[in-house]
């Protein structure tokens, strides 16, 4: 029975040490490409949904966001019950065509001032009429963070949010 305690005592603390890793890891925001929460638009996605729609794990729904070069290509497609779609100029228009307005999010870059971190979001009513389309905006949010200059990731802070 000895042995084979020792045998695997090793296999053990290596999965668990692989596990703290991989969990460890995927709390980390820590960059503005990948795509997943380890990246800072999309961690700020998801902050922004869990303070903005109270029932995002529960209730299917979509979030519209303005496409930007930026960060378009690594943006999550789903927190919780909510699928985020990317609209470029094109799509807002053709769904403008279909229904009066609807809700379009711009995600604006991360931000520094201050010593803090931020990505600010601006909710636009959007509509078209014969002289174009119209964006409305009644407020905004921003999503702060801190750094962590010693693990070098982002901390969150807070969402702030203004307006209507």
């Amino acid at each position: 029975m000895r042995n084979y305690f020792r045998k695997y005592k090793f296999l053990i603390v290596l999965f668990s040490i692989v596990l703290l890793c991989v969990e460890t890891k995927s709390q980390n925001v820590d960059n503005t490409e990948r795509k997943n929460f380890s990246n800072i638009h999309n961690d700020a996605i998801r902050h922004y949904i869990i303070h903005n729609f109270p029932n995002w794990q529960k209730k299917s729904d979509t979030i519209f966001i303005e496409k930007t070069d930026r960060y378009a290509d690594s943006v999550v497609l789903k927190v919780g019950q909510l699928n985020v779609k990317i609209l470029d100029w094109p799509e807002i228009n053709s769904r403008l065509d279909r229904m009066e307005s609807f809700t379009l999010h711009k995600f604006f870059p991360l931000g520094f001032e201050k010593k803090i971190f931020y990505v600010s979001v601006i909710p636009f009513r959007a509509s078209k009429n014969s002289l174009g389309v119209n964006l409305g905006n009644g407020g905004g949010c921003r999503i702060t963070y801190d750094f962590d200059n010693l693990k070098k990731r982002f901390i969150f802070k807070k969402v702030i949010c203004w307006g209507i």
